[in-house]
C-alpha cells in the first residue's frame, strides 16, 4: 500500500516538473519576444522623432516662404 502511494506521489512530482519545464520555456520565449518588441518600439520612436523634426523644419521653411510671398504685397 505504501509503495503505491509513493509511486503515485512520484508520478505527480514528475508531472509537476514537466509542467514547470513547460512554463519555464514559455517564460523564456515570452521574454525574448518582449525584448524584440522593445527594440522595435525604440526603433519606431527614433523614426517618429526624426519624422517630427523633419516636419517641423519643413513647416518653418514653408512659413518663411509664405512670409516672403506676403511681404511682396501683390494685391
Amino acid at each position: 500500500m505504501k509503495l503505491k502511494n509513493f509511486e503515485a506521489l512520484s508520478k505527480k512530482i514528475e508531472i509537476v516538473i514537466e509542467q514547470y519545464d513547460i512554463v519555464k520555456r514559455d517564460k523564456q520565449r515570452i521574454e525574448t519576444q518582449m525584448l524584440k518588441r522593445d527594440r522595435e518600439t525604440q526603433q519606431i520612436k527614433k523614426r517618429l522623432e526624426k519624422v517630427l523634426k523633419e516636419r517641423s523644419l519643413i513647416k518653418q521653411k514653408l512659413d518663411s516662404i509664405t512670409e516672403k510671398i506676403d511681404s511682396l504685397d501683390l494685391l
